[in-house]
């Protein structure tokens, strides 16, 4: 941003301001060359010189993507056929078809820990015992909740099916389940079992995190995936169902009158949908991935949590997911504080 490639950090706790005091806010993408291209938006709230705050830049971006890629498994984003996957999966959560078998591994459900097991919402594994997923699934405890890893047929029991209970919660500090529903993020810590987290194997994988840097605007065969339903009011599905979708300007999703408000939108989300076509993320989907290939090396990468939309109400509105990339050092900071508890 305005010529640095590295993270902008906010800073608080500067003391008494003497400068004027701004009436608005700059929300701002990370790929802006001056803050006139920043969108603004009024504040509501008063603002105090007491509460001042800045955003430091630099350009040690790679510092943070450096970081992670030491801390989390080499070997992701790979299925156990990556050359069919797209060939076997047809281009049609609602609008999709059922994936091949296990060609999204790093797929989980959250299930409620009762007879039932009923599915919660998804996840998505990155390291052995670390899973992503939207802070929203939480909202109701999580107490009761498993996760369960190497699960296609939810029908009945398979043997790559691996459960586990949660040692730590941690979901993102500015996360609030009012609307609009911002910094819906969240890292699940898994209890070991004797000393061992997930067993990685063919059909139980991580998946990649993008870069700091990546561009979400040249994003290529990305698809959504959950055991959601597959129309408003119906039952989840039994197989996860995929389908492929597009990665959207902001500004549909600003100005889409299903969200009421262009507020809502905010540059921590992402838009995305296929145009003229009913493909949404359903009650069920949530805290799954919005996974595309890695420009480099095609392996497959977690660029978006599904967060919000119509719920499957609408046949042909689009979706809002979590923007992963925005958080990556919100997400190395947890996992530092993961492996010092």
């Amino acid at each position: 941003m305005l010529g640095y490639r590295g993270v902008a950090v906010t800073v608080k706790g500067l003391g008494l301001g003497k400068g004027p005091m701004w009436q608005t806010a700059l929300d701002c993408m990370g790929s802006e060359k001056n803050l006139q291209q920043c969108r603004i938006k009024l504040i509501s709230q008063p603002c105090s010189r007491f509460r001042p705050a800045a955003v430091t830049c630099s350009n040690i971006a790679s510092d943070v993507d450096a970081a992670l890629s030491s801390l989390l498994p080499q070997e992701c984003g790979q299925t156990e056929d990556a050359s069919t996957h797209f060939l076997t999966m047809l281009t049609k959560v609602r609008g999709g078809l059922t994936p091949t078998r296990f060609s999204t591994p790093w797929l989980v459900n959250l299930r409620f820990n009762n007879a039932r097991r009923d599915i919660s919402c998804g996840g998505n594994i990155i390291s052995e015992d670390l899973v992503l997923t939207a802070a929203h699934c939480l909202r109701f405890g999580t107490s009761s909740l498993v996760v369960r890893v190497g699960d296609h047929n939810t029908g009945y029991y398979e043997d790559t099916e691996q459960e586990f209970t949660l040692e730590n919660v941690f979901i993102h500090e500015d996360y609030y389940a009012s609307s609009p529903v911002n910094n819906d993020i969240a890292l699940l810590k898994l209890n070991r079992k004797g000393g061992r987290g997930i067993r990685f194997g063919p059909k139980v994988r991580p998946i990649c995190l993008p870069k700091t840097t990546d561009s979400y605007h040249t994003l290529r065969s990305c698809t959504v995936v959950g055991w959601g339903p597959m129309y408003f009011g119906g039952k989840l599905a039994q197989v996860p169902q995929e389908a492929s979708i597009n990665v959207l300007p902001d500004v549909i999703c600003e100005s889409d009158p299903s969200y009421g408000t262009s507020d809502l939108f905010t540059s921590s989300m992402v838009c995305i949908g296929v145009t003229g076509r009913p493909v949404n993320a359903c009650k069920g989907d949530s805290g799954g991935p919005l996974s595309c290939s890695r420009k480099e090396d095609g392996r497959r990468t977690v660029y978006g949590l599904s967060s919000f939309g119509s719920g499957c109400r609408v046949s042909e509105t689009n979706d809002v997911f979590t923007r992963v990339s925005k958080f990556l050092p919100w997400i190395l900071k947890t996992i530092r504080i993961s492996m010092s508890s």
